[in-house]
């Protein structure tokens, strides 16, 4: 639980960033988190018992974060 959440902090950080310094650039922050969960949970995607469930994991978060850049970028930059 405290994985998923570190993962959801990690989108949620991306996203302010590039939000507030390079609006237009807003779709970056997807693989600047996708390195940065790499870097932090290194362990449990190269464990073979954790690596799927990690990538799952990326997977949904990625997903609901490209969501949430697309509804940012339409409704802040026009």
């Amino acid at each position: 639980m405290l994985t998923v959440l570190i993962l959801f902090g990690i989108s949620f950080l991306t996203l302010a960033i590039f939000r507030y310094l390079k609006p237009n650039l807003l779709i970056l922050s997807l693989p600047l988190a996708l390195i940065i969960d790499l870097v932090v949970f290194w362990y449990a995607f190269s464990y073979y018992e954790g690596r799927l469930p990690m990538i799952l994991a990326a997977i949904v978060q990625l997903s609901l974060q490209a969501m949430m850049a697309f509804h940012i970028k339409a409704t802040v930059i026009k």
